[in-house]
């Protein structure tokens, strides 16, 4: 599987305090726009019958995230999948309609639009997903969702604090082995608790990490695809791989 990486640039978010000072970082050219959730129903004619497929998006004014929530359930089932994408593929012929200036407001409509889509750091990301997460909820019985996916090198911060785990224990020579010890270098970083505290409302939590497609990117590579905190030093190589998480319910 090959994902186009493509993050969003720096926004303050936040659903219950919108106001911004002029420190805040916020969409380019938009300082005053209101940010919404978005929605976008992928057709079937793209997907099996058996599921629904629903993507979910940031807006504020004409600036769009790259960051994409992909919902799938399965009609039978009720079970859900959520994954992180960053491929602006469905976006392109997406733009929102008026919403109210209610953070939770969501919009849906298919004409021609053409606009940049801007980076986020990991601690964006996980707001971004907080809002999605809370519109989404009204469609789908998250509760129900087993299964999350997304890739290491989009995750900006957390891409280089997870190499930066793995280098002290193995080094970064040639392939990339041990992919048991980087799930367990995963296990206990950020990523689980943060997105253990996402998921708490509905009453899941990351019951399993697995990883696959494990390699190293350059440098290069990375700050082209990535946002990052500015204070933070980039190494020569970073990981990047597709993560796996298996969901459960609380009992």
């Amino acid at each position: 599987m090959k994902t186009e990486i493509i993050l969003f640039s720096i926004l303050s978010l936040s659903a219950c305090d919108r106001t911004r000072s002029s420190n805040s970082a916020t969409f380019i050219g938009n300082a005053q726009a209101d940010t919404i959730v978005v929605s976008k129903t992928i057709p079937y004619e793209t997907f099996s019958l058996e599921y629904r497929k629903k993507e979910y998006f940031l807006v504020a004014g004409k600036d769009t995230s790259g960051l994409s929530c992909i919902l799938i359930e399965n009609k039978n089932s009720g079970r859900v999948s959520l994954k992180l994408e960053y491929d602006d593929f469905y976006k392109s012929s997406l733009t929102p309609i008026a919403c109210s200036s209610d953070t939770s407001a969501i919009g849906e409509k298919l004409i021609e639009h053409k606009a940049s889509y801007y980076k986020m750091t990991y601690r964006q990301q996980m707001e971004a997903l907080r809002l999605i997460l809370k519109e989404s909820s009204k469609e789908f019985d998250l509760s129900k969702m087993r299964y999350m996916s997304l890739m290491l090198l989009s995750s900006g911060d957390l891409a280089i604090e997870v190499t930066e785990q793995y280098t002290k224990r193995f080094g970064m020579k040639g392939t990339i082995t041990q992919y048991r010890e980087l799930e367990k270098i995963l296990a206990e970083s950020r990523l689980n608790s943060d997105l253990d505290k996402l998921l708490k409302p509905y009453s899941v939590f990351i019951d399993c990490i697995s990883v696959e497609e494990v390699y190293a990117a350059n440098k290069k590579t990375f700050l082209a695809e990535s946002k990052i905190d500015a204070t933070i030093k980039v190494p020569k190589y970073i990981l990047n791989c597709i993560i796996h998480l298996d969901i459960n319910l609380k009992k």
